[in-house]
């Protein structure tokens, strides 16, 4: 209400605060609705105050967490909006909180994931090993500059040419093709030897260990 004092309290924020309503009606808002930042761990913000003295839709800051009655801190995304009469008087406010923490895993997986691909990234660049990642149609997606070096080509020609028809000479062909067949029938690394045609027409003896992405 008007007041700060709390007059509704839904199933699901009785549950996130540990307050069940019939202790939460006409009790402070500050008392049942506790938030500190998880960062410097100062008390957050009273936005219901801000939003009875504004009149205006207030959103929590970022690191928000909430302080249930048990003690445990849940980390929150919240905001609150002024109900106002017909009048356009605020008459009370509604806070509307949700628990972040799956949200808060699933961006902390997504960066692990990140920081896992650039480390790999970043192996496969300085590898003295050739690397190159081939698609079906002939591309050629992510190599290294081993591979350019093994074959002559620079990577922007690479990008632009099939490795199939350009890289493997046609008696090599018919190999490459069993090989593809069998990795994608069993899904298993294939080994085989083949050569390669470099941009100088050299041929160079290569053996290839081929896996499905």
């Amino acid at each position: 209400d008007t007041a700060g004092h709390i007059t509704f309290l839904n199933p699901v924020a009785e549950t996130l605060t540990g307050w069940p309503e019939k202790e939460a009606l006409g009790q402070p808002v500050q008392n049942v609705f506790q938030v500190i930042n998880e960062e410097t761990r100062t008390p957050g913000e009273d936005i219901v105050a801000q939003v009875l003295r504004e009149g205006r839709v207030v959103a929590l800051a970022n690191h928000t967490a909430l302080v249930t009655r048990g003690g445990r801190e849940v980390p929150i995304e919240d905001s609150a909006a002024p109900i106002k009469d017909s009048a356009g008087t605020v008459s009370g406010v509604v806070l509307v909180f949700h628990d972040v923490t799956e949200k808060r895993r699933a961006q902390a997986a997504v960066r692990q994931s990140q920081r896992q691909n650039e480390f790999l990234a970043t192996v496969i660049e300085r590898a003295s090993q050739p690397f190159a990642v081939g698609y079906p149609d002939g591309r050629l997606g992510l190599l290294n500059p081993a591979f350019e070096e093994l074959t002559g080509y620079t990577a922007q020609e690479l990008h632009s040419m099939s490795w199939a028809n350009t890289l493997t000479p046609p008696e090599w062909l018919e190999v490459e093709r069993r090989n593809l067949e069998e990795l994608a029938r069993t899904g298993q690394p294939v080994r085989h030897e083949k050569e390669y045609v470099r941009k100088d027409g050299r041929r160079v003896p290569i053996e290839l260990l081929v896996h499905l992405s």
